[in-house]
């Protein structure tokens, strides 16, 4: 046989390459989409992980405003309880008379140890406006803790009209300073019979 002569075919090479390709091709494709679905799965959890550490920061975040919320109602509370203690709180003081009533809110200077009349409203006044400006004035803030004692004589005329007024007057003004609360006494259980 001469070498000229002879043929080579190569077509059954051909064949199994193309079957050696196409199984990887194949393969490669089935493990693409493993790492795509592994990686989905990944970023799942790594999403849901990071939501709960987002929650987790939420509620302590919640927890600590709630702890320095406590150590500044402590702080208040005690300053208010501090002032009563003293007698530098607040004391409203009704007074009936024929003409109407009048309001007059008083506070013991801590140095002079001498009451001094804040303000004095009448029954005609806007007692509820008047009140919050004196607390702005008396440097009180939304979030203080604010001890007002109400004194009045529950036998003399025209008193049950005007501590209705009054304490409506204290439920507006706590709409706006929340934590303002009032102590009443009735001077009248003190008369004797």
């Amino acid at each position: 046989m001469k070498i000229r002569e002879m043929i080579l075919d190569f077509t059954s090479l051909l064949d199994v390459i193309m079957i050696i390709l196409f199984f990887f091709i194949l393969f490669s494709h089935f493990e693409t989409e493993e790492m795509k679905q592994q990686y989905a799965q990944d970023y799942q959890a790594l999403e849901e992980a990071s939501e709960a550490v987002e929650d987790k920061s939420l509620q302590l975040d919640e927890q600590l405003s709630f702890v320095a919320d406590m150590e500044n109602a402590s702080a208040n509370n005690m300053e208010a309880l501090l002032e009563f203690i003293k007698g530098t709180n607040l004391k409203a003081y009704l007074k009936t008379n024929s003409h109407g009533w009048s309001l007059e809110i008083q506070k013991k200077n801590e140095q002079s140890q001498e009451s001094e009349t804040l303000i004095k409203l009448r029954q005609d006044d806007n007692i509820s406006q008047e009140i919050k400006k004196l607390l702005y004035q008396q440097d009180y803030d939304a979030d203080d803790r604010i001890l007002l004692e109400f004194v009045y004589n529950g036998n003399s005329p025209g008193t049950d009209n005007a501590c209705e007024q009054v304490l409506k007057a204290f439920s507006e003004v706590r709409k706006e300073y929340l934590h303002f609360y009032c102590s009443e006494t009735d001077t009248s259980i003190l008369e004797s019979e």
